[in-house]
């Protein structure tokens, strides 16, 4: 009980350390980052998800008007509350914060120590992740990758962690494949994990069984995260993916 809840505590020490990086951000900034993808699509996804534009609008924002938009739902609203930059960034640095408890996990398996040397380093682990040059310029933009990253971190951690029975493998599958779902470019690290388990330290029929269980929960977790926006394409368009193929919308 002790040793769970020093866990514990070390964990939600991190996610608040994180937290803090994150959230203070856009408050030296002064607001949300706004890319060109942001003018060019960004916002226009989010009130495609919101109010269907696909009967109406024609090559909108060129071929990423048929993204997936759910995830920019967030930054649509907040734009059209007309809430103010640095609040806005708070808002969304704290639902981007959700990747940081499966990154706390990653570091607390491959350091595994209980002494106070060892909680430290993961911690530090923890902040030289989120605050290295790529995830820190995504912080506080109306960019998906974050947020779609947040399924694939935690999909890393199942992988990785002490239980790896079917329901674990297939756990982590069903998330890496709604990571997919959310966005198609994390679709080339998706297709390396099932390869993963042939590494195992185990017989050829565990390896192909936990490989097949995996690789059935990616294609499961995929459809159902991405059904919803697929099946409107479909029945406007006769097509998941209309207009172009899934490799133009990476």
């Amino acid at each position: 009980m002790e040793n769970a809840l020093t866990k514990f505590s070390e964990g939600a020490l991190a996610f608040l350390i994180g937290c803090a990086i994150f959230i203070a951000t856009p408050l030296y900034l002064g607001g949300v980052g706004l890319s060109w993808d942001a003018f060019n699509h960004h916002i226009y996804l989010g009130w495609a998800a919101t109010s269907s534009r696909l009967a109406i609008d024609v090559w909108a924002a060129g071929s990423q008007s048929y993204q997936y938009p759910y995830l920019f739902v967030p930054a649509f609203q907040l734009m059209q509350a007309g809430v103010p930059g640095e609040v806005a960034g708070t808002i969304l640095c704290a639902v981007q914060a959700l990747i940081i408890p499966p990154v706390w996990l990653v570091a607390r398996k491959c350091i595994d120590g209980s002494e106070p040397v060892d909680r430290v380093i993961r911690i530090a682990v923890v902040v030289l992740a989120i605050t290295s040059s790529l995830p820190l310029s995504l912080v506080s933009t109306t960019s998906n990758d974050l947020l779609s990253a947040i399924p694939m971190m935690w999909g890393v951690a199942f992988l990785i962690g002490k239980n790896r029975d079917l329901f674990g493998v297939c756990m982590c599958g069903c998330l890496i494949g709604i990571s997919v779902a959310f966005k198609l470019s994390n679709a080339p690290v998706a297709a390396a994990v099932p390869l993963l388990f042939f590494f195992l330290p185990t017989t050829w029929r565990e390896r192909i069984i936990r490989a097949f269980v995996c690789l059935t929960g990616m294609v499961v977790g995929y459809w159902v995260a991405y059904l919803p926006w697929g099946y409107q394409l479909y029945r406007e368009f006769g097509s998941f993916y209309y207009p172009v193929s899934p490799l133009d919308m990476l």
